[in-house]
């Protein structure tokens, strides 16, 4: 659920720049935000990912 939240997190962490750009949005009525069921869970995988990483589980190998 939270890829891109990840993948910006770990960027940050190794020093990559980070810039923003614009991108086309298309508004789909069938798509729906659940403020709490969703915050929660967006909670829960940024406070793993953070666990994640001072674990080293993103450290680069080889």
């Amino acid at each position: 659920m939270s890829f891109d939240v990840e993948v910006l997190y770990i960027a940050r962490k190794r020093g990559y720049k980070i810039v923003e750009v614009p991108v086309d949005w298309y508004f789909h009525s069938e798509t729906r935000v659940r403020m709490v069921k969703d915050s929660l869970r967006m909670l829960m995988d940024v406070l793993i990912l953070r666990r994640n990483w001072k674990s080293g589980k993103y450290d680069c190998k080889g």
